[in-house]
């Protein structure tokens, strides 16, 4: 049986390549135990569709946001600074996180020092009463 089985291992391709009746017993022979290349395409093409849509919804999103970034730096920069400065310098402390960003967490860093404490989410900070507080 083993010298069987290497024969056909070792003629099966030559075989299938010049017989074409062979090679289609073969298929529907083994027709159940994969998938035919119509529905491998159709899997695939809908896959495709799917990353598609995928890629215009999170684009439709990004656009979104951009604008709506877009309208509050615009409203940001309308705004008439407060007369004595800015207020941030009043400040005991200033806990800047990742969402500031890092040129403005440096600036931050600089003007205030020590005052300038890392923050970021699950970050313990004991606070207590400025010694000139009223």
């Amino acid at each position: 049986m083993d010298s069987t089985i290497e024969t056909i291992k070792r003629e099966l391709p030559r075989l299938l390549r010049e017989d074409p009746a062979l090679r289609d017993y073969v298929l529907e022979l083994t027709r159940g135990f994969y998938a035919g290349r119509a529905e491998t395409d159709d899997c695939f093409d809908r896959v495709l569709n799917e990353l598609a849509r995928d890629r215009e919804a999170q684009a439709h999103k990004w656009d979104e946001q951009n604008r709506e970034w877009d309208e509050q730096h615009l409203a940001l920069k309308e705004c008439e600074p407060p007369e004595h400065g800015l207020v941030l310098r009043d400040l005991a402390y200033l806990v800047p996180t990742h969402c500031t960003g890092d040129a403005a967490r440096a600036a931050f860093r600089q003007a205030y020092g020590e005052r300038c404490c890392a923050g970021g989410a699950g970050r313990k900070i004991l606070l207590r009463q400025r010694a000139d507080a009223d």
